[in-house]
């Protein structure tokens, strides 16, 4: 393994499969890495979906942040999805030109 992320994703699945479950605990304020396992022991994922397009985005921010400001930031992010969306769709040519 070449990273502290690699090792500690590999740590995770060894322990998940060893005991059978998936929680875990990460202690706040520790950084796990940017892989997908340290992510998901540091990090909180906030998703918001489009009903409308069914656009979806994600964001991911340290438990700290606050659950108000996650939705905030995560509805921000669509609204820019969406305004990108409908200007690639009227530009010439549509979204592939």
């Amino acid at each position: 393994l070449s990273t502290g992320g690699e090792s500690n994703d590999a740590a995770l699945r060894l322990a998940r499969l060893h005991i059978g479950r998936f929680e875990v605990v990460g202690l706040t304020g520790s950084y796990h890495g940017l892989t997908g396992g340290g992510a998901s022991v540091t990090l909180v994922k906030v998703s918001a979906i489009d009903v409308a397009t069914s656009a979806e985005v994600s964001i991911m921010g340290p438990p700290n942040a606050g659950e108000e400001t996650l939705k905030r930031a995560v509805v921000r992010k669509l609204e820019y999805v969406l305004e990108r969306q409908r200007k690639d769709a009227s530009a010439p040519g549509g979204p592939f030109a």
